[in-house]
């Protein structure tokens, strides 16, 4: 690798570093100050809905005020209940009508008062024209103020008493508050009905919007209709929810068209007014709240274009000094193309590019001296393989002599057999068996049934000397006699039991040998009635001590080792055992 590539890569790693640090900044900036921006602007919005929902209660309480001071005037119980417009009526519905101006002058907002008693009769003189009649008592609001029980109900704005603002598009439109008129009792008397100036009712709805917080103000009631709007139109079905269903403020988003036809998010704040059925709504564009992230960003942009452009002078003087000191080592090396010798280098240099010469400069040692010591196992290798023939020499010769002594004690049998001496035929044959297993070694693997065998061979060969000194019994479970063992497993266990734990106890000796399964294992136990062993005792077994007096150097070690070879470290022998009581040795192996 060149030095001038080493120092562009140290280059475009460090300007990538810098520049994804800066714009990980950069979002993180952006994303904490968007949510402050929007969490600022949601308070500014509610309380600014609020100031405007406690001006619209005000109008609307001084409107139920003056209302209710006049459902408490005599001449209203007066007129309601008198059926005969006699010289009292007439005088009732002056002092009223006086009331009413009074009201009126008072009130810009009420524009007209108007009675009807319980029999839905107009009293007034004007209304009371068919026409006027028709009109008033088929009005849409009228009749759901009486469907739905209200005590006082808001109508929609329109022009009274004939709506004609749908085909003229009339300005001057006005609501009408519905009221019951109640005795004493709750007894119904009749009905007020107020009509109200919309323009002079709802003049503080965009007044508190001078700084241009909203982008539109609307005034929808539960019906889902629109009572009054400023700004951005906003359509009930648009916001697509149900505003009966409204129970306190509501946050959410809204995705509108905007004026230039593409569409835009917006923050939409519905808050209900107390005391009737009509909910505010404002709407401000996330573009507004967040104008100001993006001066915030540019001044952020502007300073980590420096920032990188400082970084990207840093990288290059840093690539600089690192490839430097490299291009000085990296020449030393190049002197091995032509020498073919590794030879220590000798290049100034500080810190970690120092330490790197040192590093190198072993490494060189070390592998000159692994040369060195291969060409001397070299060496010892042929002189090992030298010595590896002449072992083979050795054990062919020594092989020769228990041939020779498996031929004699066959001679000797014969000669026993033929004196009718079959005891010791039985034994010389049993010796000669376990000579002939001996001598093939211990390798092979061989039927459960065979190394029961032989363990039979080695107990005719004892007996010849303990005599009934010992009973041996073996139960070997159903379909186990043809199950592969390694050979001579068995009778090294066997001979430990009765060297070490039956003659020492000086009773009679019993020996137990079992055979079964266990789950996906093979389980081969000896146990004995002898003088059992101690913890530290099991542990020399185990370990390979107290086996001198094995028939083939065979020890209760070499059993485990073998097992630990064959199947891994999980399967071997283990050994329970208790003083003066006995001990058993198993074996475990996977089936």
């Amino acid at each position: 690798m060149r030095p001038k590539s080493i120092r562009s890569r140290l280059f475009y790693a460090y300007s990538i570093l810098i520049f994804m640090i800066l714009l990980t900044v950069v979002i993180t900036i952006s994303l904490v100050f968007s949510n402050y921006l929007i969490e600022n602007s949601r308070n500014d919005i509610e309380k600014r809905l609020w100031d405007i929902e406690q001006t619209l209660q005000e109008e609307i309480h001084g409107i139920v005020g003056l209302c209710d001071e006049i459902k408490r005037n005599d001449d209203v119980s007066r007129l309601l209940e008198s059926y005969n417009r006699d010289e009292g009526w007439t005088r009732s519905y002056n002092n009223l009508f006086k009331v009413h101006a009074q009201v009126t002058d008072s009130n810009y907002a009420i524009s007209r008062l108007i009675l009807i008693n319980r029999n839905l009769v107009i009293l007034d003189p004007i209304y009371e024209r068919v026409l006027y009649r028709e009109a008033i008592l088929n009005n849409q609001g009228f009749i759901e103020f009486l469907r739905g029980n209200y005590s006082y109900y808001f109508s929609n704005p329109g022009t009274f008493p004939i709506d004609i603002s749908k085909q003229s598009g009339a300005d001057d439109l006005t609501i009408v508050l519905y009221q019951k008129l109640l005795d004493q009792n709750y007894w119904l008397m009749g009905y007020l009905l107020a009509v109200i100036r919309k323009d002079r009712i709802f003049n503080s709805l965009w007044s508190n919007n001078q700084d241009g917080l909203f982008d539109g103000i609307a005034l929808i009631n539960s019906r889902n209709e629109v009572v009054h709007q400023e700004g951005r139109k906003i359509d009930a079905d648009d916001i697509g929810i149900d505003f009966s269903e409204i129970d306190g403020d509501r946050w959410f988003s809204l995705d509108m068209e905007s004026d230039n036809g593409r569409r835009e998010s917006f923050l939409v704040l519905i808050k209900p007014v107390a005391g009737v059925n009509w909910y505010l709504t404002g709407i401000v564009p996330y573009s507004t709240i967040l104008e100001e992230r993006k001066y915030i960003i540019s001044y952020i942009v502007i300073i980590g274009i420096i920032f990188i452009l400082i970084a990207f002078s840093v990288s290059y003087f840093l690539a600089g000094t690192i490839t430097r000191p490299l291009f000085s080592i990296t020449n030393a090396m190049h002197a091995y193309d032509e020498s073919l010798q590794l030879e220590p280098i000798m290049v100034e240099a500080d810190g970690e590019l120092a330490y790197l010469v040192q590093v190198y400069n072993r490494l060189v040692s070390s592998i000159n001296r692994y040369i060195s010591n291969i060409y001397e196992e070299q060496e010892k290798k042929k002189e090992a393989e030298l010595l590896s023939l002449q072992y083979e020499l050795d054990f062919l010769q020594a092989q020769i002599n228990p041939h020779f002594i498996h031929n004699t004690l066959n001679a000797i049998g014969h000669q026993a057999e033929k004196a009718g001496n079959m005891d010791i035929y039985e034994s010389l044959k049993s010796f000669n068996i376990l000579l002939r297993a001996s001598i093939s070694g211990t390798q092979e693997m061989i039927s459960l049934s065979e190394e029961v065998e032989l363990v039979r061979n080695f107990i005719n060969i004892l007996q010849l000397r303990y005599g009934s000194r010992f009973t041996i019994n073996f139960r070997i479970g159903d379909g186990l006699d043809s199950l592969q063992v390694p050979k001579l497993i068995l009778q090294p266990i066997v001979e430990n039991s009765i060297f070490h734990g039956i003659e020492p106890a000086e009773r009679d000796g019993r020996i137990e040998i079992t055979a079964e399964k266990a789950e996906k294992a093979i389980i081969l136990s000896v146990g004995d009635n002898g003088r059992g062993m101690t913890e530290d005792e099991i542990a020399v077994v185990l370990k390979g001590g107290a086996e001198s007096r094995q028939f083939n150097r065979i020890g209760i070690k070499n059993v485990d080792d073998r097992i630990k070879i064959l199947f891994g470290k999980e399967w071997g022998v283990r050994i329970i055992s208790q003083e003066r009581e006995g001990t058993v040795v198993s074996i475990h192996m996977p089936l």
